[in-house]
């Protein structure tokens, strides 16, 4: 037994401690969609981790929004997903559980660069089983942007599962109306 009261010094490599292998990185330069494709989303990981950092949006109002793909991309899941998300942007509020969607809603009527705002937004995502087809899909995530208005603190956590047992081996990020601007785009693995 070790005593975990007492102090330790560790020299070598630590394995299996879930490490977060970075896969890709994307920017953003006026651009309407970021996919990660089936060369990265594979079944050598059960875990994906996505990160968007300091997005800006062409458009106020906007709604950034994920879609998942079976064939890399040549169409996307049309139904079988379930939303909900909670808000706080000065009032707290539950939005869903919604059925059937087309796309995950992440970023929510964001402060586009047509004001004289221009917020920027940041995600982190979660995603279990896209490989698998016995199971189906779970994802959350942890949203921060400006509002409309130029107020920080818009934050939202949701979550949103695949109901097919299909392996998912391509996601979609785009806006509703616009592009992202600016942005970084990660994906990791998890291991």
């Amino acid at each position: 037994k070790i005593n975990l009261a007492n102090d330790f010094a560790f020299t070598g490599t630590v394995t299996g401690a879930g490490a977060y292998e970075l896969l890709q990185t994307q920017t953003a330069s006026s651009t309407s969609t970021i996919s990660f494709t089936s060369t990265y989303l594979n079944s050598t990981y059960n875990h994906y981790y996505v990160v968007i950092e300091n997005a800006t949006f062409s458009t106020d109002g906007a709604d950034g929004t994920f879609e998942f793909s079976a064939n890399n991309g040549s169409s996307y899941l049309a139904n079988g997903s379930f939303f909900n998300q909670l808000a706080y942007d000065s009032t707290f509020r539950v939005d869903g559980p919604t059925v059937s969607q087309v796309s995950m809603r992440t970023f929510s009527s964001v402060d586009g660069d047509n004001s004289n705002n221009n917020g920027i937004g940041c995600l982190e995502m979660h995603m279990f089983n896209l490989s698998s087809t016995t199971d189906k899909k779970l994802i959350w995530f942890v949203v921060n942007q400006h509002t409309q208005g130029g107020d920080a603190g818009k934050y939202l956590i949701g979550q949103f599962g695949l109901d097919t047992t299909s392996a998912v081996n391509n996601i979609r990020l785009g806006v509703n109306s616009g592009t992202f601007v600016t942005g970084k785009f990660k994906l990791y693995g998890v291991r």
